[in-house]
């Protein structure tokens, strides 16, 4: 080799084809790693670190890998049925809904600090109400000449189960440390499995109906005004009003109460 000439050192060989290469490895020593505890800790540990580590795993397993997700629609009807025109919807009542699930750790009856969790589930419900038109109705008239009024007392006012609500509009609300993450989403499963019936509840509930009553009192009302346009025996009797009560206001004094529904144009010249 001669004095002008001088070794240059080869380059190192190029990474660009290796793959994912030390990534990969790191991702399969990492998720080995983490199954190895999460079994270890399901068959050694108490449930609660077993519950702890599947959790954390995977969230792992659904962050690190993808998936490809098709959906299909299939349906199989139970069962359909006639309400046999038994049935008046006499009110409808949207809401937003609002439902607090509270808990705290506890091992051996000694409360785990830094486990409180506080989770809210939110969401747009539809209730809907209506009396069954075989029930019980009671009519009798008030008053006299061509002032009288027509009382009516409806069957009771009932929930339509189950109630609807709005998925797409639910919304979640998770407080608490990081470290209590996996009670405060199981928590908040636990508080969405159990949606329907809570709602159901309120729908049942007295504060509920209540807060349909005058709404549905003059869905009664107008029910019955047009039932009388077609009878033309209430014509003659000179009936101008309508009143309407439910089972549980029977014993109410009417005399006092105001007309439900005008009936100006059945009443006699």
């Amino acid at each position: 080799m001669s004095p002008e000439e001088t070794s240059t050192p080869a380059p190192p060989p190029s990474n660009a084809n290796r793959g994912c290469g030390g990534a990969c490895f790191n991702a399969v020593v990492i998720v080995f790693v983490l199954t190895g505890l999460a079994v270890v800790a399901a068959f050694f540990g108490p449930p609660v670190i077993a519950d702890f580590a599947k959790f954390y795993f995977d969230k792992f397993r659904r962050e690190a890998f993808t998936q490809d997700i098709q959906e299909t629609f299939r349906e199989h009807v139970v069962r359909i049925s006639s309400t046999n025109g038994n049935i008046l919807e006499v009110a409808v009542k949207e809401s937003d809904e609002a439902f607090d699930r509270r808990t705290e750790l506890q091992v051996a009856g000694v409360k785990v600090p830094f486990f409180d969790t506080t989770v809210t589930a939110k969401t747009r419900a539809t209730f809907r109400y209506h009396i069954k038109l075989d029930g019980g109705w009671r009519l009798r008239k008030e008053g006299d000449g061509a002032g009288q009024s027509l009382v009516v007392v409806a069957p009771k006012v009932e929930p339509t189960l189950p109630v609807a609500f709005d998925s797409r509009a639910m919304e979640s609300e998770l407080k608490g440390w990081w470290i209590a993450r996996y009670h405060q989403e199981l928590s908040l499963d636990e508080l969405h499995k159990g949606l329907t019936s809570k709602l159901e509840q309120r729908a049942k509930s007295q504060e509920s109906i209540d807060s349909v009553r005058e709404a549905s009192r003059h869905s009664v009302g107008m029910f019955v005004k047009n039932w009388l346009v077609t009878e033309d025996q209430w014509r003659a009797e000179g009936i101008s009003s309508i009143k309407v009560l439910f089972p549980d206001e029977e014993q109410k004094d009417t005399e006092g109460l105001p007309a439900t529904v005008e009936l100006d144009k059945l009443t006699l010249p």
